[in-house]
């Protein structure tokens, strides 16, 4: 008794069945591009921040003025360069502060919209980040462990 199997424009007979339908599903599946999240990049104009600690929560709001933007590089091993700055000022009498700082996160994928940032600087190795993007939105929140503060930056999607 031989193996018989037509699908529309297939037909396989014999023992080159099993060849044949292999070579199919190898072809179906190579061709189409693998689904995978991409992390945003580029330069992201900041929108908020929170920080909290014990019961003190500061926002943009609580601020006379706040600019922020971070640009995301993707590296070749794979790893985002985040090149952040911020400048902050208190009130309208006080000078305004600002902070560079470059970070270098390897980015693990938890669900198709969020996950955590690795921060490769073992200074940091106490600190977790994650991330999650929504609308048109990119939320980074971080537990600054050597500060035990939670810091919550927002930056938007839209070009």
């Amino acid at each position: 008794m031989s193996s018989h199997i037509v699908l529309g424009w297939l037909e396989v007979t014999g023992k080159d069945m099993l060849t044949r339908v292999a070579m199919l599903l190898l072809a179906l599946c190579f061709s189409f591009p693998a689904m995978s999240a991409e992390f945003p990049t580029g330069t992201l104009k900041g929108t908020g921040f929170i920080v909290e600690k014990g019961a003190m929560r500061m926002t943009e709001k609580d601020l006379y003025g706040y600019t922020s933007s971070v640009t995301i590089i993707e590296r070749a091993d794979g790893s985002h360069e985040f090149r952040i700055s911020a400048r902050l000022q208190r009130s309208p009498t006080t000078p305004p502060k600002t902070d560079n700082r470059v970070d270098v996160f390897d980015v693990k994928w938890e669900s198709a919209s969020s996950g955590t940032l690795v921060n490769k600087n073992a200074i940091y190795k106490d600190d977790t980040t994650t991330f999650t993007i929504r609308d048109k939105e990119l939320v980074v929140k971080s537990w600054i462990a050597r500060n035990q503060l939670w810091e919550t930056h927002i930056y938007s999607l839209a070009k």
